[in-house]
């Protein structure tokens, strides 16, 4: 079901900017703009989703899934309102299929259609300027 649209942005006619990227739904957490996250991933959608972040320009759409007993969220399954963050940092944890990633979360989002579902989650997400983080605002 890809489309050939991965890492690709581009406005609509309202000024709206569209990108699409990898998916990762984090069950039991949520991250907001600025705020830096350490968490686990052990899902395979999940990792194959950091993997494909870390080729692609480290960006990952980051949202919530509504039920935390769900194991294999599936789109309905997702909140539609999330964030994109930079991957910043991926580890093996020792005798485990588990990685541990730290991210830095840059703005909120909005899933506009999704646009796989294997071999990870992607989507086309809708970021509106509003939405963006200048760089002058960003502390050091």
């Amino acid at each position: 079901m890809n489309s050939g649209l991965k890492g690709l942005r581009f406005k609509d006619m309202e000024n709206v900017l569209f990108d699409v990227m990898p998916v990762v739904a984090l069950r039991g957490l949520v991250i907001f703009p600025e705020e830096k996250l350490h968490f686990e991933v052990g899902r395979k959608k999940s990792i194959a989703a950091i993997k494909a972040a870390m080729a692609n320009g480290r960006e990952v759409f980051l949202v919530a899934q509504k039920s935390v007993s769900i194991d294999e969220p599936s789109p309905s399954d997702l909140l539609r309102i999330g964030v994109v963050a930079t991957v910043q940092q991926v580890t093996k944890i020792p005798n485990s299929d588990n990685i541990r990633v730290t991210v830095n979360g840059m703005y909120r989002a909005e899933i506009a259609e999704m646009i796989s579902v294997k071999p990870y989650l992607e989507a086309s997400v809708k970021l509106t300027r509003s939405h963006r983080i200048k760089e002058e605002e960003k502390e050091v």
